[in-house]
C-alpha cells in the first residue's frame, strides 16, 4: 500500500455525509482487507475522499438516516431511508439492530445520526425472519481500522 492513500471502509457511494451528497463520484479501489466476522471490507482508494466524522456513542433509540440503493430498480442512484436504532447490544459478530427494513443495495450504506450527521454504523445485511437492518456501529468500525493501522504500520516498520 501507497503512503498516504486513505483506507476507507465498503460503503461504495455511501459514505459521504449529507453535505457531499451531491458530489457521488465512482472511484477505484483495491480490497485491503475482509472482515467476514463484521461481514465488512476495507479499500485503498486512488484519490482523497472526505471521511465521515465517527460517532462511537450510538444508544438505543437514535435516530438517524441510511445513504444505500434500496431502490435498485429505479434509475436513481441511491436512497435514503430513515431509521432508528431497535437495540445496541452486541450479537456475536458485533452487530446491533435498526428498525429499517435494509434491502441488498443498503448493505455498506452508512448510518448518520439525523441529530449530529456524524457515521453511527454501517448496514451489513438484513434479519432473515423480520428483514430489519443489521448495523456494524461505529465503534466497532474505529476497532477494525485501529487493528489495520497497527498491521500495517508493524509490516512497514519490518521493510
Amino acid at each position: 500500500m501507497q503512503a498516504g492513500m486513505p483506507l476507507v471502509l465498503c460503503m461504495a457511494l455511501a459514505l459521504l455525509p449529507p453535505r457531499l451528497a451531491q458530489c457521488l463520484v465512482l472511484v477505484d479501489s483495491t480490497v485491503v482487507r475482509i472482515n467476514p466476522i463484521q461481514d465488512v471490507a476495507i479499500l485503498e482508494v486512488q484519490r482523497k475522499l472526505v471521511p465521515p466524522v465517527l460517532d462511537c456513542g450510538v444508544s438505543a433509540g437514535d435516530k438517524y438516516y441510511v445513504h444505500g440503493q434500496s431502490t435498485q430498480a429505479q434509475a436513481d442512484a441511491t436512497s435514503i431511508s430513515h431509521g432508528m436504532v431497535a437495540a445496541t447490544e452486541l450479537d456475536a459478530h458485533s452487530h446491533i439492530r435498526g428498525d429499517i427494513v435494509a434491502g441488498a443495495g443498503d448493505s455498506g450504506g452508512g448510518c448518520f445520526s439525523v441529530d449530529t450527521g456524524k457515521l453511527v454504523a454501517m448496514v451489513v445485511g438484513s434479519d432473515t425472519r423480520t428483514n430489519k437492518a443489521i448495523l456494524v456501529p461505529s465503534a466497532v468500525i474505529c476497532s477494525i481500522l485501529s487493528d489495520l493501522s497497527a498491521t500495517l504500520g508493524a509490516a512497514g516498520a519490518a521493510t
